[in-house]
């Protein structure tokens, strides 16, 4: 979208670089708005250049959530404001998660509803709407966001795994060896057939931000892709901070003793 691409350019050429990662930060949960707010309070002083939020933004898809995301939108949206510096100088992206109130739950998922997005834009200046998968590409760098519960999946559905417990090196290489981030037939990652082209990712792009409900991690055995992924924010408050210029990426978590 070029009016958000202009609205973006001013940030970007203003020498900030680093890029923070939350997934599954469920907002109608005290305990995650609490550390959203300690945490940009701290970003405050010094912001990314992007924050990327990923869902799932609701507890569960029972009516009650649904009627309760707007209130828990606008409670973000008001954390940011207040927060005038990071306001300014950061792009807020979210990307739908697999499990969040859509028109759709087959891949590729699309972004949140206008109107979540009306609700951000009254109070955050810089908000990019994203599908699930999303690529885009910024300092000359490739990035892919995907949010599902794949680990869960491919132990479900692998043979010969001991204990249904797969080694990160097994789950990266999976997906790295077919370019698809659905490797399993349909009944077990439902897609729009006329849109699959959307999870294939050849060529490899330099980061694949795989959101999954696992341990926080970074692989980089792969000399092509650096994999991340940014870890469950509603469990343990874990996050990640990359520089796609440096190559440098930081697994991190809320402490609020600290």
């Amino acid at each position: 979208n070029d009016d958000i691409f202009n609205n973006c350019k001013k940030i970007l050429n203003e020498g900030y670089s680093d890029i923070l990662l939350i997934s599954n930060a469920i907002l109608s949960n005290k305990t995650v708005m609490n550390d959203i707010s300690f945490l940009f309070d701290k970003l405050n002083v010094s912001p990314p250049c992007m924050i990327i939020m990923m869902g799932n933004f609701l507890s569960d898809t029972a009516f009650s959530s649904f009627k309760r995301q707007e209130s828990d939108f606008e409670n973000l949206a008001n954390i940011i404001e207040r927060n005038s510096n990071l306001n300014n100088n950061c792009i807020f992206a979210f990307v739908s998660g697999n499990e969040d109130i859509q028109i759709s739950s087959n891949f590729p998922i699309p972004a949140i509803p206008d109107y979540l997005v009306e609700i951000l834009e009254k109070k955050i200046k810089h908000v990019v709407p994203c599908c699930n998968p999303s690529r885009f590409s910024i300092f000359g760098k490739e990035v892919v966001l995907f949010r599902d519960e794949l680990h869960k999946k491919l132990s479900r559905n692998t043979l010969g795994v001991e204990n249904k417990n797969l080694s990160t090196q097994f789950y990266m290489n999976t997906l790295f060896s077919q370019c698809n981030l659905a490797p399993l037939e349909q009944e077990k990652s439902p897609r729009v057939w006329n849109l699959s082209h959307s999870l294939l990712y050849f060529p490899p792009p330099d980061y694949l931000i795989i959101a999954d409900l696992t341990e926080d991690f970074v692989y980089t055995e792969n000399p092509d892709t650096t994999f991340i992924n940014p870890g469950n924010f509603s469990r343990d408050s874990s996050f990640i901070i990359f520089n796609p210029i440096s190559g440098i990426v930081q697994p991190c978590n809320v402490n609020q003793n600290n």
